[in-house]
């Protein structure tokens, strides 16, 4: 009963598609919905016609947003899920003078514009306050993951996987993007570039972003977003991909379309960690040093003050004593955030030490470590 309830009350990221991104995702699936969620997939139809309605009227009345300046290249946060791409995210957003695409305009991308004011103020009680995965703090207005609004403007991605766990990735071209035509990479640039203006539309800040894709994507960022920074953070992979594990088993859980099942979890995960830092690895080698650093979570967390200044004055991003003052008001909000703990797995310990070897000594995780693994 807690979890039909849940299915019902708690936002989805489906709840933001057109419907057109919604029938698209659905077709690409063949419609394979457990009978279980069919109720909750009417519900999401409904919104479905509401965004596109709301959406044209956007456009109707708000188009000259889309032809707003980017106040200068964007910062991505790069990373693997769980590395503290989240974290990095918000600290970034703390400097005034950055600003970050908010959790509503990345789940109403379609028509922000005319609804989020009143949706934030009168509706916040309809986003939980704490994320399901980590119990971290969460709001409409707290930054959020890009790679949300393009999904809901009606662009294939690998997040489809959370809607269908259980079938093949329909969207696996666009991980990387390298296989796609090039008039599909340009089409997937012009639709970030836009929602990117209309975000500036509001708030002229230099922006900051933030998808674990984007560590596969790189290449074509770098080219479409001339003179963009790279934060990367890395993580002990005995952290991390527990913590994936856990996150993916939640997410397809609460955000599935079907009665989620798990056999290759772990070898989806495995995989993916390999991918993805191979890519960033191909991609360091192509840029300055002034557009890309490498931030350890472990340094960050010990010194989070120091660990910053570094990263400011590697990239570039500006005076960092303008910035200190919210950095600590922001590092003192979360000071208290209790992380999740549980008991380690031997075996997949043993895994991650065999496959990940090369990624550890290359990033200072090849020594022991402690032997209980915070979900965090």
């Amino acid at each position: 009963m807690s979890e039909l309830l849940d299915w019902w009350l708690r936002p989805k990221l489906w709840h933001g598609m057109s419907l057109g991104a919604w029938l698209g995702m659905l077709r690409a699936h063949r419609f394979r919905i457990s009978p279980t969620r069919l109720p909750m997939s009417a519900a999401i139809s409904g919104f479905a016609c509401g965004n596109s309605v709301a959406g044209l009227l956007q456009r109707l009345l708000r188009g000259s947003a889309s032809s707003t300046a980017l106040a200068g290249p964007p910062i991505f946060v790069i990373g693997h899920w769980r590395s503290g791409t989240t974290w990095m995210h918000e600290l970034l957003d703390a400097d005034s003078r950055h600003t970050a695409p908010n959790t509503y305009e990345c789940m109403s991308p379609a028509h922000f514009l005319l609804t989020e004011t009143f949706v934030s103020r009168w509706l916040p009680f309809v986003l939980p306050n704490r994320r399901l995965p980590d119990r971290m703090a969460q709001s409409w207005l707290a930054p959020q993951e890009d790679e949300a609004a393009m999904c809901n403007l009606g662009m294939p991605s690998p997040y489809w996987k959370l809607a269908f766990p259980n079938q093949p990735m329909a969207a696996d071209d666009y991980v990387d993007m390298e296989q796609l035509p090039e008039a599909r990479r340009q089409e997937w640039c012009e639709l970030l570039e836009r929602f990117l203006r209309q975000v500036s539309s509001r708030r002229p800040q230099r922006l900051v972003l933030k998808s674990p894709t984007h560590s596969l994507r790189i290449p074509l960022l770098a080219d479409h977003f001339g003179g963009s920074r790279y934060v990367y953070m890395v993580r002990d992979p005995q952290r991390v991909i527990p913590s994936t594990l856990h996150l993916w088993r939640v997410m397809r859980r609460s955000q599935g379309l079907q009665a989620a099942r798990f056999d290759s979890l772990e070898d989806e995960v495995f995989g993916m960690f390999h991918r993805l830092d191979r890519a960033v690895e191909s991609a360091r080698q192509t840029l300055p040093r002034d557009r890309f650093a490498t931030v350890r979570y472990e340094q960050l967390k010990a010194d989070p003050l120091g660990e910053l200044e570094r990263l400011y004055e590697q990239l570039e991003f500006g005076d960092f004593a303008a910035a200190r003052d919210n950095l600590v008001a922001h590092l003192a909000q979360v000071r208290d955030h209790q992380v999740n703990h549980y008991e380690p797995d031997p075996a997949l310990e043993d895994r991650i030490r065999n496959e990940c070897a090369e990624f550890s000594t290359r990033h200072g995780y090849d020594q022991p470590q402690p032997a209980t693994t915070a979900v965090d």
